[in-house]
């Protein structure tokens, strides 16, 4: 499908899919987008590819790790790692054809899921996906927000690094702050054109109580001489 695009079609690569939520709205807004979707978890990958809409052939989705595929996406991979078929490689393989094609990327509640030690080798993925002049739209959660006080609180032994905790169902959440996103893409490449917190008072009528929600929300751009 990549090789059939037109100068006219948009490429997007979604980072952290789901069951396709964002995708298929965005589908249905633009008739000339196409859609690389990924996801680690194959039970949302799944769910997403049995939905009708995918069928009409304007998306690609398949399971993959964020790290792996920046890894890949690096050429980190030997050729034994590339031709052996229990490695994983065959999951990421219609990205690479990608490099440096996609007009955006997304990485919506996404990028918090990852250790931290590895967070500048994705950014650096997702930099060379994108072309130049692209666009990383990132939205996540924020150093302040009311999970990062609820977790400290219940469990602060839960708490592995500096706004690096560790859920009950091992999974990692990490609270970004602006200055810390910003350090990230910058050094990998990126002008930041947007960072900024996104702070809502949600009213919960039934328990009687104000949450204090805070998340980020930026917007990288690949200089156009790059």
């Amino acid at each position: 499908r990549l090789n059939r695009l037109g100068d006219d079609d948009v490429v997007m690569v979604e980072v952290g899919c789901g069951v396709g939520n964002a995708l298929f709205p965005l589908l249905r807004a633009n008739p000339r987008l196409f859609g690389m979707s990924f996801d680690a978890s194959a039970e949302a990958i799944a769910h997403l590819c049995a939905r009708p809409e995918y069928l009409s052939g304007r998306a690609h989705a398949f399971v993959a790790d964020a790290v792996y595929l920046a890894r890949a996406v690096l050429s980190e991979f030997g050729e034994a790692a590339r031709s052996d078929p229990r490695s994983g490689f065959d999951s990421v393989r219609p990205l690479l054809e990608l490099r440096g094609g996609a007009d955006f990327v997304t990485a919506v509640w996404t990028l918090s899921a990852i250790d931290p030690h590895d967070f500048r080798v994705v950014a650096a993925g997702l930099f060379a996906l994108v072309s130049p002049g692209g666009i990383l739209f990132v939205r996540d959660d924020a150093e302040g927000d009311l999970a990062q006080a609820r977790l400290a609180a219940a469990a602060p032994e839960r708490e592995i690094g500096e706004g690096l905790f560790v859920r009950g169902d091992g999974t990692r959440s990490f609270f970004f702050s602006l200055e810390f996103l910003r350090e990230i893409f910058e050094g990998v490449g990126f002008e930041t054109v947007e960072n900024e917190y996104i702070r809502r008072e949600i009213v919960n009528r039934k328990e009687g109580m104000n949450m204090q929600r805070v998340w980020i929300q930026a917007k990288f751009r690949r200089p156009v001489d790059s």
